[in-house]
């Protein structure tokens, strides 16, 4: 009889097998000193993802540290890591502790080689020794931009902004510049950092005044590998520096970025920031945005503006999640000079031809004053003659519908989208999902909604409940980002 043992398999099985203990780094440690062959199998996976434990100051990360010393000094290793996250990036002033001389000698030599490639032998020069001053200094981001540059396959990149991180925005300008110099990525030299960057999630730990200034984020949208972006606390206005929608804060020209995926979680910004990010993209497939509630200057983006800018991707958006809170007023959104037609999405919705996933505040669709109907079941227009059926107004092939804050109409709503059902339009939904004011309705009012062939899904929520669906900042924002990068902790460098 013939036995299959582990050593008959090829390395692609048992790569595949290997991959189901990706996560867990005490079994992959564990196989990786079984054999030779499983050492190869495992060494990628435990090198794979990175996650920065504990915040400053440094003497709390000794696994940072060694993680940093290991992918300097072993680059084979290095070239393992696609997925960091990074506790805060930026700070003003150094720790104040004397950093290991080996160490030093090794981001020495990593420094020296990045700023060759990248500046100016005469600029290479100051910003080597401004950079490597900062790393006896013990700054922040002088470590963490060291680590970012010393990993040539890295996907996705997470992190906290304190004050601005000026070393991590000039070695990414500099490469940003290399890249259009040498016009295809190919000719780019090897070992280059953020070439193979796909995804940057980064939030605000500033819970006062949030992500100001995040224009200087702008050369991650121009590089060529780049398809999603995410700020939490994005929070800023470029309307009044002297050029039409912010084109001195935003450097990209229109439709030349390839990021396909834009997400700004509890933010407010006004309608020259919204425009300029959203036409930076040439072919947007996800726009997500929750409202924070951080006001330092005069009005935002209102969800017309939104509607208008989405419809130049109307050929490719699939996923659209807003929710502006309706909790919460907004500044300047109920005077007199702000048109209420601005405070909605009108029929162009429909345009959205490609959309499948729409999630929005209940406002956004019927209005901040109603859903536009009165006690006796008669059109109200409560917001302004553009007033729309939301069944008629749907996009065709959508597949799923959210909407939060909803009072109890939202069962009229529902009504007219299961009459369209059985006209045989939106065929393609199969999931409406509505979350209800507690104070506006009754759990036996919801009991009634049945839309043929979809599933409806209706959940009362406390105001408490809806803001936690807003606020997710101070519920724990900064864990959220790190879901889907299938962090892990990781051991000190083992003798492989």
């Amino acid at each position: 009889m013939h036995t299959t043992t582990s050593a008959s398999l090829s390395p692609k099985i048992l790569m595949n097998i290997a991959g189901f203990l990706e996560g867990d780094t005490k079994a992959l440690l564990n196989l990786s000193y079984v054999s030779r062959l499983f050492n190869q199998i495992a060494t990628p996976l435990l090198y794979s993802n990175f996650r920065q434990l504990e915040s400053w100051p440094v003497d709390k990360n000794k696994t940072l540290y060694a993680f940093l010393w290991t992918v300097l000094s072993r680059p084979h290793l290095a070239e393992h890591v696609k997925h960091i996250a990074l506790q805060q990036m930026g700070t003003d002033e150094g720790l104040g502790l004397d950093p290991d001389q080996e160490l030093i000698d090794l981001a020495t030599q990593r420094i020296n080689t990045t700023c060759s490639s990248l500046l100016r032998t005469d600029v290479a020069k100051d910003f080597n020794d401004e950079w490597l001053a900062a790393i006896r200094n013990t700054i922040p981001e002088a470590y963490l931009t060291l680590l970012i540059c010393a990993l040539p396959n890295l996907e996705t990149l997470f992190f906290v902004e304190g004050y601005e991180p000026n070393i991590l925005y000039t070695v990414l300008k500099a490469v940003v510049t290399q890249l259009k110099q040498a016009k295809i990525l190919d000719e780019v030299p090897a070992g280059l950092p953020f070439t193979k960057l796909r995804t940057v999630k980064t939030w605000s730990d500033d819970m006062k005044y949030g992500y100001l200034g995040f224009d200087g984020l702008y050369p991650f949208f121009e590089l060529p590998s780049m398809r999603g972006f995410e700020i939490g606390l994005a929070n800023g206005e470029w309307g009044n520096i002297g050029a039409p929608d912010g084109a001195q804060m935003w450097k990209i020209e229109p439709r030349s970025s390839n990021i396909d995926k834009l997400s700004f979680q509890y933010s407010a910004f006004t309608g020259p920031c919204m425009r300029a990010m959203v036409r930076s993209c040439k072919s947007l497939k996800q726009f997500q945005f929750t409202y924070g509630k951080i006001h330092m200057y005069e009005v935002d983006f209102f969800p017309k503006d939104l509607l208008d800018e989405l419809l130049g991707h109307a050929d490719s958006l699939e996923v659209l999640r807003i929710n502006y809170d309706d909790d919460w007023d907004k500044v300047l959104w109920h005077e007199n000079e702000i048109e209420s037609s601005d405070l909605v999405f009108d029929s162009k919705l429909k345009k959205l031809t490609k959309l499948k996933q729409l999630s929005v505040n209940s406002s956004i669709l019927f209005g901040p004053n109603g859903d536009g109907r009165t006690d006796n079941n008669e059109p109200e227009v409560l917001v302004s003659p553009a007033r729309f059926n939301l069944a008629e107004s749907l996009p065709p092939l959508l597949e799923e519908l959210e909407i939060y804050t909803c009072d109890a109409n939202v069962v009229l709503h529902l009504s007219d989208i299961a009459q369209a059902r059985m006209q045989g339009q939106l065929k393609s939904l199969a999931l409406v999902r509505c979350y209800v004011a507690e104070e506006k309705i009754e759990q036996g009012d919801l009991n009634v909604v049945e839309i043929p062939g979809v599933k409806v899904d209706c959940a009362i929520l406390s105001q408490e409940e809806r803001e936690a669906l807003i606020d997710i900042v101070e519920r724990g924002y900064s864990n959220r980002p790190l879901e889907s990068f299938i962090l892990q902790d990781h051991p000190l460098l083992w003798n492989a």
